[in-house]
């Protein structure tokens, strides 16, 4: 069974937890999302933790205030697929506009929880 990315009708498979290029994406748990969470600290947390799992990182290797872009040597086009991922992940939608304001991971994680 696949999904449907809500950015550009990307898919990815359920049964084997792969995203399109292949890398595995870790699982959420049980309900595959933070469901209503109104801790700021568990949201950041969460995503920093899917994000290194989705690019092997070290656990000490990303910070809330680091730049998503340095920190991960991505370019806008490989961030668009993470945030996609997260997307899926986390069960929340984020629009391209709000996006733009976006440069670290403590931003990300304000937004998904305004979306929560």
């Amino acid at each position: 069974m696949s999904r449907v990315s809500p950015r550009a009708g990307r898919s990815i498979t359920s049964t084997d937890e792969r995203a399109e290029d292949g890398a595995p994406w870790p699982r959420a748990g049980p309900s595959r999302t933070l469901g209503r969470v109104d801790d700021l600290a568990r949201v950041t947390d969460r995503i920093l933790e899917l994000t290194r799992a989705r690019f092997r990182l070290d656990a000490g290797a990303l910070r809330p205030d680091d730049d998503l872009f340095q920190a991960l040597g991505v370019d806008s086009v490989q961030a668009l697929d993470l945030l996609s991922a997260l997307e899926l992940e986390l069960g929340v939608e984020l629009p391209d506009y709000e996006l733009a304001e976006v440069r670290s991971f403590a931003d990300l994680a304000r937004k998904v929880r305004e979306r929560l």
